[in-house]
Formats: structure tokens, sequence, C-alpha cells
């Protein structure tokens, strides 16, 4: 066993390089380790251009950033798995975003899971599924839902439908209700430019 400072005095130890006097940075008054400078945090690498810190593993393994409390180590984190080549975001102490090896992202919120836009803290619209199949899609401050698409693929309207030549059809009209017989679109008026 090797101790350096076992007196508990507030003495900074250094390890120098060619070039970087703070190579190893361990500071006396805080415990702060630094790599490449004095720490301003718990650990800290600093770098004069581009910085990368590694987590390597062997290559059916997961290298990993576990972050979490006293209670629970590893209840948030960030891994990579090598053997499905896979990202992976972990919150709650479990998983909650995998990007696979094909680029797809993958979201997980138990039974649920919802997409947001927000301005602040303030919700500007959001795309819902549920547990039962359905789509919905809300707006304003007070997240209001305005349509939903369920789980037998009908399209429901809150608000009513309004079509491009300016025809409404009240919000108890919904898509199902036209749905027997064929038709076809015809757009007149529109000019380009």
């Amino acid at each position: 066993e090797t101790i350096i400072n076992q007196d508990s005095r507030d003495l900074d130890f250094r390890v120098e390089s060619d070039g970087n006097a703070n190579a190893l940075f361990v500071e006396g008054s805080s415990g702060n380790v630094g790599i490449g400078g004095a720490p301003s945090y718990p650990f800290h690498v600093t770098g004069s251009g581009d910085t990368v810190a590694a987590v390597t593993a062997g290559a059916s393994s997961i290298a990993a950033l576990n972050l979490g409390n006293a209670t629970n180590l590893a209840d948030g984190g960030i891994r990579y798995d090598n053997s499905a080549n896979a990202l992976i975001l972990r919150a709650a102490n479990a998983e909650a975003m995998r990007i696979d090896s094909s680029g797809n992202v993958d979201l997980y919120q138990g039974s649920n899971l919802t997409w947001r836009y927000a301005a602040g803290s303030t919700i500007r619209g959001s795309i819902s599924t549920d547990s039962a199949d359905n789509i919905t899609f809300s707006n304003t401050s007070g997240n209001t839902e305005r349509m939903r698409i369920d789980s037998s693929g009908r399209a429901i309207i809150g608000g009513g439908i309004t079509l491009g030549n300016g025809q409404t059809y009240a919000a108890a009209n919904t898509l199902d209700d036209y749905e027997e017989g064929t038709w076809t679109p015809r757009y007149t008026g529109l000019t380009g430019s």
C-alpha cells in the first residue's frame, strides 16, 4: 500500500508530462481530480482543442457512464452496447431511448409515449401514443387534444374539418362518416408561382 499525504494536509498533488504541468492533478482542498488541468469538478478533463474522454469495453460488452445517487448508482446513464452497435440512454433505472445500428431511434416510456415541443416550460404541441394504439395530436399551452387516430385507423378531429377550399364540417362529422363509396379530390382556382 502506498499512501500520499497521510497527514491529510491541504497539499495539491501533481504529475507533470512533457508540456503539461497538470497532466494529473489532485486538489488537496477539495479532493477534485483533474486530467490536463486544475479541476473545477470532482472529475474534470481539460484540453486546449477537441477533448475526448473515452470509456472502452470488449467487442461484445457494454461501455457505460452511470449516473445516479448513493442509493442507486445507475439510475440513469449513457451506454454503448458493442454487441448490438446501439447507443442507449437510461432514466429512472430503465432504458428510455435507443439508437440502433441502422440509425433508428426507439423511445420507451412505459405504456404511453409523448413527443413534445416546448418553448421554455410551456408546451406548444405534442404527439402521444398510448397502450390502446391511439395517436393523439395536441397543441396550445393547455396541451389540448385536437386530433386522434384511433387503433382502427379512424381520424377524429375535435374542432371539425376544414378543407382547402374553406368548406367546414362540424366536429360531430368525423372522417368515418364519409368512408363509403369513392371520391376524387379536385383542386380548382389554385395558381402556382
